[in-house]
């Protein structure tokens, strides 16, 4: 889409992105221990910053909110953004704490 300064849709654009990263972490049973969120202005330029995780997590809200946890660190609210992406390192196999995956709300409804 056409580059944009609007909180809103940046806001969604980062939580949809990091709800497909929260997919991939999943089907693959890993959890990320850092996250990292790129942000590409209309002049080219490409700006990222990480930070590690409280916790390892495949959650999308945890990953949400780190990378919101960021944004101010890379833009500014004026600048018109192209494009951002999520990423994250650190993968750890296996479930380092069952609270990760809360199972409440969740049963299927037969």
């Amino acid at each position: 889409g056409a580059p944009t300064a609007d909180t809103a849709a940046i806001h969604a654009a980062l939580r949809q992105e990091c709800e497909r990263l929260g997919r991939e972490l999943r089907s693959r049973g890993v959890f990320a221990s850092t996250l990292t969120l790129r942000i590409r202005f209309p002049d080219g330029r490409l700006d990222s910053r990480t930070v590690r995780l409280h916790e390892p997590t495949a959650l999308d809200d945890a990953l949400v909110e780190a990378a919101l946890g960021l944004l101010p660190r890379i833009w500014h609210g004026e600048r018109l953004v192209r494009a951002l992406g999520v990423s994250c390192a650190g993968l750890l196999a296996g479930a380092p704490e069952p609270a990760l995956f809360p199972l409440h709300g969740r049963q299927p409804n037969r």
